[in-house]
């Protein structure tokens, strides 16, 4: 301790060796710079973060709980309130890849624990795999129950129940999902000859603490927060749907990549899986953990959770020069991919091609969006318009353009207006909403790609039923002075 006391007491408590200091502070310099030029994008280029920031601005305008979407994130949304007071995205966002950071050291000390292979090729993974990377840095809650959920672990392999149960109950209160984690935790113990009584106590006190952790949403909003809202996909639709996003959470040469691996390695495999119980331990987390994914598949993200553990399944049973590869081609799918769909008049037509991975993406999706945001106040409608735009808070909030406008012609108490248009926007339309505003002289207008999903949630396509598609390249480069 003598030579550097910060030294000493940076590796004590990170359980970090000596020798990989500086490399863990490279790695560090890297996944800042990596993640910088997100922060400057917004909340995200997904819907639900916007939602996130816009109830955390209200708790603390009104230190009342709002949630931001069903089934409410309680501690994650009321965590954000201050947050957004003190620097909005910037801050949300920053938060974000700290817990981000905590999960990566949670990550470590997994591999510490289990004398985990190949652990620098699985850190470089976990730290710069293209579903991770725009999520932390984000408003959204994946990643801050993903650590949680994380050092959970890593204290259930320490025989620590108690913090284990303990973090697994909080997790439930940034995301409910994370309530799943005591089935494995369960299945573990009873591995390691826990007696029931002791199980059973340990998962009560889990249960007790997710209840209050969750207890904001319960008490404002009561049970009935539960409400399913069954899809109008069918059972095709929803078995593709679940296909597309499994193969995005690796991205496509990831994945072929990884299901290539095994086959080749599938002898070695089978005998590892007979004899190691590691190895059926990591198979349970990956397949519990996939679970609320596998039952509502309308994000790959869903799938965050359960990643690390199949990573450290594929350490386990690849040699570490195959997992290297694996690991390149995850990766790179997050730059270049294939993408095997491109939308012809606003659905989409099977059309494999080379294009941009996940992470360049999700990037152009967040700078697209906050010129959309702009360019769709200045667009020359030339009547009075109603358009249903597939968006919400990520169009009006923190945009002095647009006002709140309930518009009971359609039914719909959340419109918004662009302020001096007779221009109003919904989020979606039922099919006596779009046909009492065509009959009351509003031109409809639908966002191209929109109509699929106001189907799926309502069961009706505005397009076939006569409104116009608005693209979002005719928005952000208008071609003509206004509309026919």
């Amino acid at each position: 301790m003598a030579k550097n006391p910060f030294l000493w007491w940076v590796t004590h408590i990170t359980k970090v060796s000596r020798k990989y200091f500086y490399p863990v502070l490279l790695l560090l310099l890297a996944l800042i710079l990596t993640r910088l030029p997100f922060f400057g994008s917004g909340y995200g280029a997904d819907e639900d973060a916007w939602r996130v920031a816009r109830a955390s601005s209200n708790i603390w305008q009104t230190g009342h709980y709002e949630v931001s979407r069903e089934p409410g994130y309680p501690l994650y949304e009321i965590a954000n309130a201050p947050l957004w007071a003190l620097g909005g995205s910037w801050a949300m966002s920053l938060a974000t890849f700290v817990a981000f950071l905590f999960s990566l050291w949670a990550f470590y000390r997994l591999l510490n624990l289990t004398q985990a292979r190949s652990r620098k090729v699985l850190v470089l993974l976990f730290a710069f795999l293209p579903l991770f990377w725009p999520n932390s840095a984000t408003s959204m809650d994946y990643i801050w129950d993903l650590a949680l959920l994380l050092w959970a672990a890593v204290f259930l392999f320490q025989g620590r129940s108690i913090l284990a149960f303990s973090l697994i109950g909080l997790s439930v209160g940034f995301r409910p999902n994370g309530a799943v984690m005591f089935l494995p935790c369960v299945v573990y113990m009873l591995w390691m000859k826990k007696g029931w009584q002791s199980i059973i106590i340990y998962l009560v006190m889990g249960i007790s603490i997710g209840l209050v952790a969750y207890s904001p949403a319960l008490l404002t909003y009561g049970p009935s927060i539960f409400r399913f809202v069954p899809s109008a996909r069918s059972p095709l639709e929803h078995l593709l749907s679940l296909g597309w996003k499994a193969v995005s959470g690796l991205g496509t040469f990831g994945t072929l990549t990884v299901i290539l691996s095994l086959v080749l390695s599938w002898r070695t495999m089978l005998d590892r899986i007979v004899s190691d119980r590691l190895i059926k331990i990591y198979l349970t987390l990956t397949g519990i953990l996939s679970l609320p994914f596998l039952i509502i598949p309308y994000e790959s993200a869903y799938l965050i959770p359960a990643l690390p553990w199949l990573f450290l399944f594929l350490g386990r049973v690849l040699k570490p020069r195959v997992l290297g590869i694996v690991a390149a081609a995850v990766v790179f799918s997050g730059f270049w991919d294939v993408r095997f769909h491109q939308r012809v008049e606003g659905k989409p037509v099977f059309a494999p091609r080379l294009g941009t991975g996940a992470i360049l993406e999700d990037f152009a999706r967040r700078r697209q969006g906050l010129a959309f945001r702009q360019a769709l106040l200045r667009y020359p409608f030339s009547e009075q318009s109603l358009i249903v735009l597939g968006w919400e808070e990520m169009f009006w909030f923190e945009n002095s353009g647009v006002e709140p406008f309930p518009l009971d012609l359609v039914g719909d108490p959340n419109a918004h207006r662009i302020r001096g248009k007779e221009v109003y926007i919904v989020y979606l339309i039922s099919e006596g909403g779009a046909r009492r505003a065509m009959a009351g002289g509003l031109r409809l207008f639908c966002l191209e790609g929109i109509e699929q999903y106001n189907r799926q949630v309502t069961g009706f396509d505005p397009v076939q039923a006569g409104s116009l598609r608005l693209t979002m390249t005719e928005v952000l480069n208008p071609s003509r002075p206004s509309l026919p």
